[in-house]
């Protein structure tokens, strides 16, 4: 079998095997959801029975699929299954309204499910998030970072850096008062790579690092 990233029907991360590729056109959300979820288990148990040190592996879900497509009884089953960790699954999520998710997200943290917020910025939704819940991770995309800002004066360049600066470093404050982590994403040129590490997030994920690749 073979995973790769596939971004078929919005619950995303490494999974798409090949010898089942014809099978996803008759396979309800459901189903196709409960086989990454089972995938996903399968490859952390082969890693655990190589006694081998166990990754966090990130699921993508809108908010509104947790609960439309049970994602929190597929998960649960998966984990009794293979017998796997909680905290060796984080469930990225990502959407419009987390007001339609609440509940489930603080059901998950009980279960010791990790929880990233997809697309968070600085904003009043951001708070509410805050307020009810608390994420392992919030993940943030910064435009300017795939910009060519150096294509402007300096002065332009230094009040830009300057901005950005001040703005992530509120949010990650923020953050870091509630136990979150922050991630920046996106990153593909040495030049965003060294912006983001001045703004000092606590991870940072692009192309410049790594691309998506088989796992099994």
């Amino acid at each position: 079998r073979s995973i790769y990233q596939m971004e078929e029907p919005g619950f995303w991360i490494c999974v798409s095997c090949q010898d089942y590729q014809m099978c996803f056109r008759s396979w309800n959300l459901q189903q196709l959801n409960d086989w990454i979820v089972g995938n996903v288990c399968m490859y952390l148990k082969d890693k655990k029975d190589k006694k081998e040190p166990l990754p966090v592996i990130h699921i993508n879900c809108p908010y509104n699929q947790i609960n439309d497509f049970a994602i929190i009884d597929i998960i649960l089953k998966n984990l009794s299954e293979y017998d796997i960790p909680a905290e060796n699954i984080c469930l990225e999520l990502v959407g419009k309204d987390i007001s339609t998710a609440i509940e489930d997200i603080m059901l998950l943290e009980e279960m010791g499910i990790r929880i990233c917020i997809d697309q968070f910025e600085n904003s009043e939704e951001d708070q509410e998030i805050l307020s009810a819940v608390k994420p392992d991770y919030i993940k943030m995309s910064l435009d300017i970072l795939n910009s060519d800002i150096y294509t402007t004066s300096d002065d332009d360049i230094l009040e830009v850096k300057s901005n950005m600066s001040k703005y992530f470093a509120e949010v990650i404050a923020k953050c870091h008062e509630n136990g979150i982590k922050a991630c920046i994403c996106g990153i593909e040129k040495k030049s965003q790579d060294d912006i983001a590490n001045e703004i000092k997030f606590d991870y940072k994920q692009g192309y410049l690092y790594g691309k998506p690749e088989k796992l099994i």
